[in-house]
């Protein structure tokens, strides 16, 4: 399925640095939000405040990118293709909002999971 819709929409030797600049973006715009969120309101979890923003890039993503990519090139299964694409870019964007979220919280509350420093403490 991969296979087939990277061979319908995208041409793979300059897929590899746009894909590693567009996460390393994603990811940068995710930390930030998320932080800036964290300032505003210190409660709450920060895997939720990292999956929020997370959502939105999904959302932007979805309508700036993978819609005009799906069907505006004319191929015959455009509807196929944009499900999954849209599949595969939530997996990537919701684990790197998770991940990052974790990450803050492994930070915020030193080593170990931040579950046990939240019964700990709170």
């Amino acid at each position: 399925m991969a296979a087939e819709y990277r061979a319908a929409l995208i041409p793979h030797r300059p897929m590899l640095p746009a894909a590693a600049i567009g996460g390393l973006l994603i990811g940068f715009c995710v930390s930030v939000a998320s932080l800036r969120r964290s300032r505003r309101n210190p409660t709450g979890s920060s895997v939720f405040r990292a999956l929020l923003p997370g959502l939105v890039v999904l959302v932007i993503v979805t309508f700036a990118l993978e819609a005009p990519a799906s069907f505006l090139t004319g191929t015959r299964n455009a509807v196929r293709h944009f499900i999954i694409g849209l599949l595969f870019n939530a997996v990537r964007i919701l684990a790197l909002a998770l991940t990052i979220g974790h990450l803050q919280a492994v930070r915020a509350f030193g080593s170990g999971l931040p579950s046990q420093h939240m019964r700990r403490y709170g």
